[in-house]
C-alpha cells in the first residue's frame, strides 16, 4: 500500500492491524507500570497511617507529592507521540535508562524548600491546575504541561530577560477558529503562571511579591 492510498483512507492491512494493536498495548502497559510505580508509595503509606505509624500529616504530604507525580506522569503521555513513547520503552528494555517519575519529584523537591517557594508554590499550581482544566476542555493540550515544566521555562526566560519569547512561545499559534477573546484568555492564564513563580535569582520571590514590594514605602529610620 503506497502512501498516498493509505491517507485516502484506505483499510490498513492486517499485518499493519496487528502491529499498531502490539504498540498500543506497550503503551498501555507502559503507562500502567509507571501509574503503579508512583502509586506504591501512597499505599504503603496509607498502611502505616492505619497502623498509627504516621500522623495525617505526613500521609497527605505522601497523597499531595502523589498529585504533582501522576500530573506529570499525564502530561507526559499525552504530549508525546507513539513514537517517542515507543523509544522510551524500547531503551528501557534495553537497560540504557529508566524513566522514573519519583526520581524526577524528588530531584525538584528542594527548589520548593525555603520559605518563600513554600508559600508561592501552592499559588502556581492552582494556576497551573486553571489553565490545565481549560486547555483540555478546549482541546489545547499543547497548553498542558506539569508545574514543573512550567517553572524551569518561566525561569529560563526570566533569566534571559526574554519575556516576549516566553509568551510567544507558550501561547503559540493557536488553533484552527480561535478567536481573539480566546486567545487573549489563554494569555491573561498563561500570564498568572509567570507571575506567580518563584524566582530562585531573587530570593524564591514572586513577580507579583516584588512589584508589591516595590510601591511599599521605605521602612522608617
Amino acid at each position: 500500500m503506497n502512501a498516498a492510498a493509505y491517507h485516502r483512507g484506505v483499510p490498513r492491512s492486517s499485518e499493519e492491524k496487528r502491529r499498531r494493536a502490539e504498540e498500543s498495548a506497550k503503551v498501555a502497559a507502559y503507562e500502567a507500570r509507571k501509574y503503579a510505580l508512583i502509586l506504591g508509595p501512597v499505599i504503603e503509606a496509607a498502611k502505616r497511617y492505619e497502623a498509627g505509624e504516621i500522623d495525617w500529616h505526613e500521609f497527605d504530604s505522601v497523597i499531595h507529592g502523589y498529585t504533582l507525580v501522576s500530573q506529570h506522569v499525564w502530561s507526559v503521555f499525552q504530549r508525546q507521540n507513539r513514537r517517542a513513547l515507543l523509544q522510551m520503552i524500547e531503551a528501557e528494555a534495553r537497560g540504557e535508562e529508566e524513566w522514573d517519575p519519583m526520581t524526577v519529584f524528588e530531584s525538584r523537591r528542594e527548589r520548593r524548600m525555603s520559605k518563600a517557594a513554600q508559600r508561592a508554590w501552592p499559588k502556581l499550581e492552582k494556576a497551573v491546575a486553571k489553565l490545565t482544566d481549560a486547555a483540555i476542555a478546549a482541546g489545547r493540550l499543547d497548553l498542558v504541561h506539569d508545574v514543573d515544566e512550567w517553572y524551569d521555562t518561566v525561569v529560563a526566560h526570566m533569566q534571559a530577560n526574554d519575556g516576549a519569547g516566553f509568551f510567544s512561545g507558550a501561547l503559540g499559534s493557536g488553533a484552527a477558529g480561535e478567536t481573539i477573546e480566546q486567545m487573549n484568555r489563554w494569555l491573561e492564564l498563561i500570564q498568572e503562571i509567570w507571575n506567580l513563580v518563584p524566582q530562585p535569582d531573587r530570593g524564591d520571590k514572586t513577580a507579583y511579591e516584588l512589584f508589591t514590594e516595590g510601591r511599599r514605602p521605605p521602612a522608617p529610620d
